[in-house]
């Protein structure tokens, strides 16, 4: 229904002179369909589908920003335990090579052994600034899943523990599939797709729709709104389906093709 107000200029000419005035009107529109085949309440399941289906989406959306800001987080912590290890092992093997120097000093170790231990030291060095760019990568990914600017990041330095970590069972009932925001999201989807079906089956029959008019009207401001400009129509409407062509045939066609489609991209997820 709408209500809105509408002025009208009317012009009439009789006798060579001309007159213009206003005309007020203030309707409201009223329509109801019988629904004798569905249709608007497969267009009612449509849309609650679709709305949830939405819903779902932006579910899934936040599950996979809590999933990657876990993942990053973990790869933190592994990076920094690898980093420490590195570190530790560079100071141990820098001893190790001034332990060998002296002992060729000595006599005790050979050229040979000093080489090794210089290359098994600037081998180890080499591995620093990769760890420490993933590092860098990392925290500025975590930043940004944060909402905050990278410079200013920190995370409190610590280790993770295993018995931190929930035990995930390894046998888990197939129904737990269902509370998946994507696989929710696919399933009302194909829910829609479905309803869509019965729409375009309904538009084979006829639509019987009653349409009604209220309102006021006169050509005087000051009694627009008077109980004598009152006006009203109710009449009944019906749409016969005669001269479409193939067009409902195609539309159903349509229709269930994307119903197909939505029913292989539930199985797929």
């Amino acid at each position: 229904s709408t209500l809105f107000p509408d002025t009208t200029l009317f012009r009439s000419t009789a006798a060579d002179v001309s007159h213009t005035y206003n005309s007020f009107t203030a309707p409201l529109y009223l329509g109801w369909e019988l629904d004798l085949w569905g249709r608007v309440r497969r267009l009612s399941e449509g849309a609650h589908a679709r709305f949830f289906a939405a819903a779902d989406d932006l579910e899934a959306a936040r599950l996979g920003v809590a999933a990657e800001v876990a993942n990053d987080y973990f790869l933190l912590r592994a990076l920094e335990t690898e980093h420490s290890v590195i570190t530790n092992t560079i100071v141990a093997y820098r001893r190790s090579l001034t332990l060998t120097q002296n002992r060729r000093r000595g006599g005790v170790a050979s050229d040979l052994d000093v080489a090794q231990a210089e290359t098994q030291l600037q081998s180890t060095e080499a591995q620093l600034p990769a760890i420490r760019l993933n590092l860098v990568q990392t925290r500025t990914a975590l930043a940004e899943l944060c909402g905050q600017p990278a410079m200013n990041f920190t995370i409190a330095a610590g280790v993770v523990q295993s018995n931190q970590i929930p035990v995930v069972p390894s046998i888990l009932p197939a129904e737990l599939l269902e509370h998946r925001p994507d696989i929710a999201s696919a399933e009302r989807r194909m829910a829609a797709a479905n309803a869509d079906i019965g729409v375009a089956k309904a538009a084979f029959f006829p639509a019987v729709k009653i349409n009604g008019l209220a309102g006021f009207q006169s050509v005087d401001a000051g009694s627009w709104f008077d109980w004598p400009s009152r006006f009203w129509a109710v009449g009944p409407n019906i749409e016969l389906p005669l001269f479409t062509g193939g067009l409902n045939r195609a539309k159903l066609a349509m229709t269930r093709a994307a119903y197909d489609e939505n029913v292989a991209s539930y199985r797929q997820t």
